[in-house]
């Protein structure tokens, strides 16, 4: 969806995440450089973001030392993209589309302040990006309108984006909803639709993953959005037909509301929307034997703890089981880009990939497996996976093959002792070992053939900067007496990042 931006506001984009990245001063020179602009134009740039989002993100710019921000929050780059995207003409442009279908380049054009020949110029590059999706803006004698190979892979495209571009959705109080919706004759009630949703869940048998859809506000959220835009697309004529009968799963004033909220909606309208929200949670069908599914599952998450070296107590592993088997059958509702998107997730992901690379390379690497084992391409679900998986079981985001450390200080070995339970005390937990920690008398590691008698540590540590030539072939850190913070820094690096 990005590539829907002009390259202005491309590489606005792009200088934010490289400042978010630094952690300090980079010149206008260098930034240029990464952005592949001229300082000229990256001057001007930086110009725009300061009085548009300066106080946000504390943003510095120093003729002598260059630019810096204060502020790297992933939920405020988030924000600015959100912003960016918001204000671009091609977004604008799909989001009229959507809502008013089959109308003439001239109602466009007033709508987004923008000339004919400024749309008629647009319409080739907005369709070569969704040309991916298989989705395209086709023109219908004067009116134009958004056609899908896939009616139900376009709701779901569009849904994605309706929740990233109402976000209030997702973090206001449900009962402080109201939605503005073109083609709905009142104010949507958000928490009404929100019930129609989990009644219609609750007829499933599958208790338990029901269960943790309703406690995951974004799935509960999404499936939401997807019923909205279908209502939508529905109304404006695009119909999927369904054999499935529309049951119990919605009351008779419920239906009564939504058709009284969309004319011409009738039950006939609701089965495919139903059907697809709803047969993840009833039968495997095309996603898959319940059988396997189950026994990859498994296999993803043993690959990933032996990886790591891990444990993970048996009622962890099943709520990991569960939130794996749920996103797996949500690849089936949710659509296979929804990532592809600006997701906030992504600064979560993108401080894993930096802060701890085998975290992220054995979640990529197990997923790749279990993607063969199914049948299915998953990578798309990497970056959810990781969310979930993390914030089930939070040893994972400590966990790693055991570093072996050896530790010499000049102040003898009760004091190397001491540095050594404080280090334990940090990087072990119940469920990991990070490391293993051994204490050396100062006079061996004064012996000249003293890096050979230690082949199998990878770090050393001493309070002695003399000592510091006597390794060579390993990471060698200088500890404070007290370990200060910084210490433990570049000692988290050695351990995670190398």
């Amino acid at each position: 969806m990005l590539a829907l931006l002009d390259e202005t506001d491309q590489r606005r984009i792009g200088i934010l995440e490289t400042l978010m990245q630094q952690t300090q001063w980079i010149t206008i020179g260098e930034l240029a450089q990464r952005v592949g602009a001229s300082e000229r134009t990256v001057h001007s740039d930086l110009v725009f973001i300061k009085n548009e989002w300066g106080e946000k993100l504390q943003l510095d710019v120093s003729l002598k030392n260059g630019v810096q921000l204060g502020c790297r929050s992933a939920a405020v780059l988030h924000d600015i993209q959100i912003d960016i995207f918001k204000s671009a003409v091609a977004p604008r442009f799909l989001r009229d589309l959507f809502f008013f279908s089959d109308q003439t380049i001239e109602f466009y054009t007033q709508k987004l302040f923008v000339s004919k020949s400024t749309l008629v110029r647009l319409i080739p590059k907005v369709n070569a990006c969704l040309s991916a999706v298989n989705v395209s803006i086709e023109r219908c004698g004067l009116t134009y309108r958004l056609s899908a190979q896939d009616e139900q892979e376009f709701r779901k495209l569009f849904s994605v984006a309706y929740v990233e571009l109402n976000r209030e959705i997702m973090h206001q109080r449900p009962a402080q909803i109201e939605l503005n919706i073109p083609g709905a004759t009142a104010p949507v009630c958000f928490p009404r639709l929100r019930g129609i949703v989990q009644v219609m869940l609750q007829q499933s048998p599958n208790h338990s993953t029901i269960d943790l859809v309703f406690r995951d506000a974004t799935a509960l959220t999404q499936m939401v959005a997807f019923y909205i835009v279908s209502l939508l697309r529905e109304t404006q004529g695009f119909h999927i037909e369904s054999a499935r009968p529309l049951g119990a799963e919605i009351s008779s004033q419920d239906l009564q509301y939504l058709m009284e909220l969309f004319p011409g909606i009738s039950g006939e309208n609701l089965k495919p929307i139903h059907e697809l929200l709803m047969k993840p949670f009833f039968t495997p069908g095309e996603t898959g034997d319940a059988a396997q599914l189950d026994r990859e599952t498994t296999a993803f998450y043993e690959r990933v703890f032996a990886e790591l070296h891990v444990s993970c107590p048996p009622e962890t592993r099943m709520k990991l089981k569960q939130a794996m088997e749920i996103l797996y059958h949500y690849v089936f509702v949710c659509p296979a880009y929804a990532t592809e998107f600006i997701r906030h997730i992504n600064g979560f992901v993108s401080a894993v990939q930096d802060c701890h690379p085998r975290l992220y390379s054995s979640f990529q690497d197990s997923l790749l497996a279990f993607s063969g084992a199914m049948g299915v391409d998953l990578h798309h679900i990497l970056s959810e996976l990781i969310v979930h998986s993390c914030f089930i079981f939070p040893a994972l985001g400590m966990a790693t093959p055991t570093k072996r450390i050896a530790i010499v200080s000049d102040s003898g070995i009760e004091h190397a002792e001491f540095i050594a339970s404080f280090i334990r005390s940090i990087f072990n937990g119940a469920c990991y070992e990070t490391v293993q920690v051994t204490s050396i008398p100062y006079m061996d590691a004064m012996d000249p053939a003293f890096e050979s008698h230690f082949a199998k540590e990878d770090i050393f540590i001493t309070t002695d900067p003399n000592l510091m030539h006597q390794i060579t072939s390993r990471p060698v850190l200088l500890f404070h007496d007290f370990p200060t913070d910084e210490n433990f820094g570049q000692l988290y690096d050695a351990i995670y990042r190398k």
